[in-house]
C-alpha cells in the first residue's frame, strides 16, 4: 500500500500461481458518497486510496506479467449505468479505473462483489464504442434471500483462467409457489 494511504488496511493484495488477488474498500450506498459532510470527507479520502490501489494493482500485474487479476469488493457499482457515468456518482472513479486497467492489462480480470444479493456472471464494462471489455468478468455473488455459494476454479495456463460453479444450498431455496389461476 502506498504510504499516503496506509490507514486503508482493507486494501490488500496477494499473489498465487501467477494471479494477483486484491481487495478494495468499495462499499454500498453509493460508495458512501452521501449528503453529509462526514460521509463526503470519508468518501473523498477512501476513494483516492482505492483509485491509487486499483492503478497500482494493474501496474504490478503488468510488471510481473501476471496471468490474471482478481478484485473483491462489497458494493454493486450500478454497472447498468455504463455509458452514463455522471449518474453513477460514488462509483464513477472505480469503474473508470477498472475499465482503463482491464483494457491496458489485456488478460483476464475477475471482479467479485455482492450487495445486490443474486448470482450474476457477465461482462458489464463497456470500452470505446460501447464494446464489451471481454477480458473483464463480473461475478456478483448470492446474498440476503439467496444464501448460496460459488466455487471459482482457476487454471492459470488456460487463456480464460477462471471457471464458475454455483453451489446451491437446498435448505436455503425458497418454496416454489405457482401463480394463482385467474
Amino acid at each position: 500500500m502506498e504510504a499516503a494511504f496506509s490507514k486503508f488496511v482493507e486494501n490488500a493484495r496477494r499473489e498465487r500461481g501467477g494471479v494477483i488477488f486484491t481487495t478494495v474498500h468499495v462499499v454500498g450506498s453509493n460508495n458512501n458518497l452521501q449528503r453529509d459532510r462526514a460521509a463526503v470527507t470519508e468518501y473523498v479520502e477512501r476513494n483516492a486510496a482505492n483509485v491509487a490501489w486499483l492503478r497500482s494493482t494493474f501496474a504490478r500485474a503488468a510488471d510481473r506479467k501476471a496471468k490474471a487479476v482478481v478484485f473483491f469488493f462489497q458494493a454493486h457499482p450500478w454497472w447498468e449505468l455504463d455509458g452514463r457515468e455522471d449518474q453513477r456518482s460514488g462509483f464513477t472513479d472505480t469503474i473508470a479505473e477498472l475499465k482503463a486497467g482491464a483494457i491496458g492489462f489485456g488478460r483476464p480480470v475477475l471482479i467479485v462483489h455482492g450487495d445486490a444479493h443474486r448470482l450474476v456472471i457477465d461482462h458489464p464494462l463497456l470500452g470505446p464504442g460501447r464494446t464489451r471489455i471481454m477480458n473483464a468478468t463480473r461475478l456478483m455473488v448470492h446474498g440476503d434471500q439467496e444464501i448460496h455459494g460459488v466455487l471459482i476454479g482457476g487454471e492459470p495456463d488456460d487463456p480464460d483462467v477462471f471457471s464458475y460453479k454455483p453451489i446451491l444450498v437446498p435448505e436455503n431455496m425458497p418454496a416454489f409457489k405457482p401463480a394463482a389461476k385467474p
